[in-house]
């Protein structure tokens, strides 16, 4: 019996898909995140000395991880039981909304640390449903195989 080798996932039009948007989405999951980070300490500096304003974006880093760290058995669970590609749509739809709302307060002059806040805990709840509705998608685009 003669073996097939396996086609490479990136032959693949669904997976080439799938990776591109799964790097970008975590590229500008970072880039919000790193973003608020600077705004927060920026904002902080204008009013608090260097202490405080560096507790300001711890609470932005606990902000993100928290939403993270609580999350993570339910949306495992979401993401064996629901639908993957729906799961991954929606959250990718908050994550544009949520770039949205920080350009906009941004631009607006509106921004502030309680704002920052609210993003912050908005994009770690995004990472906490990005991450394993996207990891799950992997193994039904491609050939056991290819795996």
């Amino acid at each position: 019996m003669e073996s097939v080798a396996a086609p490479h996932p990136f032959t693949i039009a669904n997976y080439r898909a799938y990776w591109l948007t799964r790097l970008a989405s975590m590229l500008a999951l970072y880039c919000m995140m790193l973003i608020v980070g600077w705004q927060a300490y920026n904002i902080a500096r204008e009013t608090m000395d260097i202490a405080a304003s560096s507790a300001r974006l711890g609470m932005i880093g606990l902000l993100q991880f928290a939403p993270l760290f609580v999350l993570t058995p339910l949306v495992g669970w979401i993401a064996d039981r629901m639908d993957r590609r729906l799961v991954a749509r929606i959250v990718l739809f908050c994550q544009a909304g949520i770039a949205a709302t920080l350009a906009w307060t941004t631009a607006q002059g509106l921004i502030s640390l309680p704002i920052l806040y609210i993003i912050a805990a908005m994009l770690g709840t995004a990472r906490a449903f990005l991450g394993p509705s996207l990891s799950a998608l992997a193994p039904n685009l491609v050939p056991k195989a290819s795996l």
